[in-house]
């Protein structure tokens, strides 16, 4: 059985991802583990923040 996750999203219909959020949301409220997205998600929000924080840091010193 393939995973919504692993079907292109121009093959996806709106009914496949809305059902996908609604399996999200199931799996947040259940409190289940955050499916593999979610996870690449905040990885990525993560590793954004980190990257800004960083050239601030350097761009202060520069300026100094």
């Amino acid at each position: 059985m393939r995973r919504l996750e692993d079907i292109s999203p121009e093959l996806r219909t709106s009914e496949e991802l809305k059902l996908e959020l609604e399996l999200e949301s199931i799996s947040e409220f259940t409190g289940n583990p955050a499916s593999r997205r979610e996870r690449q998600l905040r990885g990525g929000i993560y590793h954004s923040f980190r990257l800004v924080s960083t050239s601030i840091s350097r761009v202060a010193l520069y300026l100094k």
